[in-house]
């Protein structure tokens, strides 16, 4: 079931996930969900580019670092003036960027709780349809804190918005509600 908080309309999973059983969910999630839907597949190229163009517009280049970045597939869509880094729980997800991209060096498996990035590292750190996900939001806007560079920018993409017209209509029939997938539910 999902709690809500009286004073700030913040929504969570209640019980959340052991660790170890999210990592199992997410485990071959690439397989599973993304390259098994290939009408989504379009459809998310078709949104990638919009994040790309509303990203582009305050940053033209630099090291950027998308956390839950799949198998890549959004990274790759920004030109060469971007190095490029990604982060993800999904094995299968990083094998398969680093067979098929050119930047595959920079994608990493793991939490990125657990990665050590230089501090003032990067010029933008992208969570992009992640934050929901994650069982500590805080600790990770913490951690991006100390990597982005001094004016440095944070993207939070294709997030859920638990005040969109879409969830006030379907309340609790809403299809992102997903106990497992999105722990937490974030407004505006």
């Amino acid at each position: 079931k999902f709690l809500i908080c009286n004073e700030c309309n913040f929504i969570w999973a209640f019980p959340i996930c052991e660790k170890s059983s999210l990592n199992n969910f997410y485990n071959d999630y690439i397989t599973r969900v993304r390259l098994s839907r290939k009408k989504k597949m379009r459809l998310r190229e078709k949104q990638y580019l919009q994040d790309i163009h509303f990203i582009t517009k305050t940053l033209k280049k630099g090291k950027i670092l998308d956390v839950g970045c799949n198998g890549g597939f959004f990274l790759k869509k920004f030109t060469n003036k971007f190095i490029k880094f990604g982060i993800d729980i999904d094995k299968k997800a990083i094998q398969h960027g680093k067979k098929n991209f050119f930047f595959k060096k920079n994608l990493k498996h793991g939490s990125f709780l657990n990665f050590n990035y230089k501090p003032n590292f990067f010029d933008a750190v992208i969570l992009r349809g992640t934050i929901e996900h994650v069982l500590e939001p805080e600790k990770y806007i913490k951690k991006i804190s100390k990597i982005l560079a001094t004016n440095g920018k944070l993207f939070i993409l294709a997030t859920p918005n638990s005040d969109s017209v879409s969830a006030k209509i379907f309340k609790h029939d809403w299809n992102l509600f997903h106990p497992i997938e999105h722990i937490s539910h974030f407004n505006k």
